[in-house]
């Protein structure tokens, strides 16, 4: 196995570091990053690791996460659709690391061979995992809670931190131009190590008081996430989404969103095409495509990668 610059070994986080032959044997997890970079002897897993992650190599994909603090806001639904909006131009691949697999249920509801948690694991090649959804969107899928990502999050995942990063390079090596992930609103392990491997994460909120809390929520944990691991996660996107102006509450709370001038924000109307088309197991865009929201999810698509 070719390695480019240091290896980082399997062992639990704050261990003290194995003998280099062994930090670089057979049972390394690589990780790309510019060998002028060192890692000092009698060091700790937990003091190397932000130091390591932060000179990944980035080169050729842009990931980007839909996520935020409170369920029922339309994650899977925003993220589907645009990841098919966005697959018009480029090369997408959508995962699905929401252990319920609802965005696999949604677009890919046959049986997969393979999935999300087999590749993370090694046990399967990310070529052979993907599902085409079209010409140019492909899914990596989970298999809801039957399947085996709950269980790679709680047993698996915490001896490697940076797998995630590891996902990116054989994305970027498939020749991905997006990665879009749908994740559910946990803070758990699983959503931390997702969001520390993205560039950015778009923050869909319903126009209700409630989801203000979720917007908060999120943008405190991701600026732990920064400090934390040295990242530079941006989340200036935020999506109002299901506004129904004959509400005289979605007005308000919209009008109130309006106000944070930190966000870029979009907003997506109530539209019941959304549902229906999720029951036909088919992107909006398909299954409806004079929907009065594809344009605001156009707008969307178009924005994910720009500065």
């Amino acid at each position: 196995m070719k390695v480019h610059g240091h290896a980082r070994g399997r062992g639990r986080l704050g261990a003290t570091r194995p003998p280099a032959e062994t930090w670089r044997g057979a049972e390394c997890q690589l990780i790309h990053f510019p060998p002028s970079i060192s890692i000092p002897e009698n060091t700790t897993y937990e003091d190397t690791l932000p130091k390591m992650l932060r000179y990944a190599t980035r080169d050729g994909v842009h990931c980007v996460a839909f996520h935020v603090a409170k369920g029922g806001v339309g994650k899977t639904s925003l993220a589907g659709n645009t990841a098919y909006l966005a697959s018009r131009a480029r090369r997408v691949v959508l995962i699905d690391a929401d252990p319920q697999g609802s965005a696999t249920s949604w677009l890919a509801p046959a049986p997969c061979n393979s999935e999300l948690a087999d590749v993370l694991k090694g046990e399967a090649e990310l070529n052979d995992a993907l599902v085409p959804l079209a010409s140019n969107l492909e899914l990596l899928p989970s298999s809801g809670l039957t399947g085996g990502l709950k269980q790679f999050a709680e047993t698996v995942l915490v001896r490697r931190p940076a797998v995630f990063d590891r996902l990116r390079r054989a994305l970027t090596e498939h020749g991905t131009d997006l990665v879009i992930y749908d994740l559910s609103p946990g803070m758990s392990l699983l959503e931390r190590s997702v969001l520390m491997s993205v560039d950015e994460v778009v923050l869909p909120a319903l126009a209700e008081y409630f989801s203000v809390d979720g917007i908060n929520t999120a943008a405190l944990l991701l600026a732990e996430i920064n400090a934390d691991w040295d990242r530079d996660v941006r989340a200036d996107k935020l999506v109002v989404n299901a506004l129904n102006r004959s509400f005289r509450r979605h007005v308000q709370a919209h009008a109130d969103y309006r106000r944070l001038d930190r966000f870029d924000l979009f907003t997506v109307a109530q539209d019941a095409k959304v549902a229906e088309s999720q029951f036909m197991h088919q992107p909006l865009p398909v299954y409806e495509a004079g929907s009065k929201v594809i344009p605001e999810l156009q707008r969307l698509a178009d924005a994910l990668g720009g500065s």
